[in-house]
């Protein structure tokens, strides 16, 4: 019988105070760079110098998750998060600041790059609790679900929220909130008695099997976040273009939304009614049918097809997500799970960005048609790698453990 979320929290000890703050903290993360995009561009008045400042936020973002990740696992979470929080809040009203005062670009995209860098990660460390407080199982696989789910729904409504605040309030007010609610609920995780619980190095409870760095297992893992963070990308940018191509370009909001939505839709089935056999092999799989998703819109034309794209490569988004996190647990010892999961963040994060960056150049160049085209091809074949090597990612599972 599945495990659901609920019970997740019911057999758990400590883990809604977690899991409530945590959520607090990743909604802000979320409305960080929608936030800093509307508040230089309506300052600067141009989307160019906004879109270079943004991605420079990311860059620092990007980086910093993997140096948190290393802290993390050597002190444990709450030390870290409460002193990149200090270091944050800071960084953070200097560069509301220096957007009001219409600072130099370079400069803005300098003090953005060092707030990116601290921006508390609290995916990160909640993501890595999980294997401290639950055995190997249906019910951490469960955990991992929750986790998935909530990145969607804060990646769904955090940038809407930012949106609102900076058109109804004040150009910074989305940033200005973004700051604010990283910060508190960063700081709110981090004292939280069951984060505090957390030690950094390798636990003592840690069986052999953990202790182990599947090197040739994670880079296969690697591979699969790149492939899913290229395919967003491609999307992405394909349902921008393509829903201006079809002279509706506010429609393109309403799908992103409906993405976000499928894709928790999915993760609950598949929580549900979870696959049955290996789960190495449900990786290549989901990756190849969000592919080939992409096909759709690229051989029939009209905002139909970009739906039902949208629709249906929703529902392999948690599904890979929870593939990720559960294969991560047999392949990194416990020891550097933080810093292996940021890596993974990290690898999406860049490979979304080139698959926006490469569909941009083939949307003006030829049209949408052509950006999905090349996503579907590119998908695929990091699939097709992925499962050549998928025996790589059936390290065996590790020991069950007394918490």
């Amino acid at each position: 019988m599945p495990t659901s979320t609920r019970a997740v929290f019911r057999a758990t000890p400590g883990a809604v105070p977690m899991a409530v703050w945590s959520l607090v903290g990743r909604f802000g993360f979320a409305m960080t760079n929608v936030g800093l995009l509307l508040f230089v561009e309506a300052r600067t008045g141009s989307y160019g110098i906004a879109g270079a400042v943004s991605a420079a936020s990311l860059v620092g973002t990007a980086v910093g998750m993997v140096g948190q990740g290393r802290l993390v696992d050597r002190y444990g979470p709450s030390r870290p998060l409460l002193v990149l929080c200090a270091v944050y809040v800071g960084l953070g009203g200097v560069s509301i600041a220096g957007v009001a005062a219409n600072l130099a670009p370079v400069v803005l995209a300098a003090l953005v790059l060092a707030a990116g860098g601290v921006l508390p990660a609290v995916s990160v460390a909640s993501r890595t609790m999980w294997p401290h407080l639950i055995p190997s199982g249906e019910l951490r696989d469960a955990a991992y679900g929750y986790e998935a789910i909530s990145f969607e729904l804060c990646w769904l409504l955090g940038p809407a929220a930012a949106a609102l605040l900076a058109t109804l309030v004040w150009p910074g007010a989305g940033l200005l909130a973004a700051v604010v609610l990283a910060s508190v609920g960063a700081t709110g995780f981090a004292l939280t008695a069951t984060v505090r619980s957390k030690r950094g190095g390798t636990s003592a409870r840690a069986p052999a099997a953990r202790q182990h760095f599947d090197r040739a297992g994670f880079v296969t893992l690697l591979l699969a976040a790149s492939g899913f963070g290229l395919a967003i990308g491609s999307a992405v940018v394909g349902v921008i273009a393509g829903t201006d191509a079809y002279a509706v370009p506010q429609a393109s909001g309403v799908l992103l939304a409906v993405w976000s939505a499928s894709s928790i839709v999915g993760g609950l089935l598949y929580q549900r009614w979870p696959w049955a056999g290996r789960r190495a092999a449900r990786v290549p799989v989901l990756m190849g049918a969000f592919g080939l998703t992409l096909v759709v819109p690229a051989l029939v034309g009209g905002v139909a097809a970009l739906t039902a794209m949208i629709v249906l490569g929703g529902l392999t988004l948690v599904p890979q997500i929870t593939a990720h996190n559960t294969l991560l647990d047999g392949l990194v010892p416990a020891a550097r799970l933080t810093e292996a999961y940021g890596l993974v963040a990290t690898t999406i994060a860049v490979a979304n960005a080139a698959g926006q960056a490469v569909a941009g150049v083939l949307v003006d160049r030829f049209d949408h048609q052509a950006s999905l085209l090349a996503g579907c091809a590119c998908t695929l074949g990091l699939a097709a790698g992925v499962w050549m090597f998928r025996h790589r990612l059936n390290a065996p599972p590790p020991m069950r453990s007394a918490h």
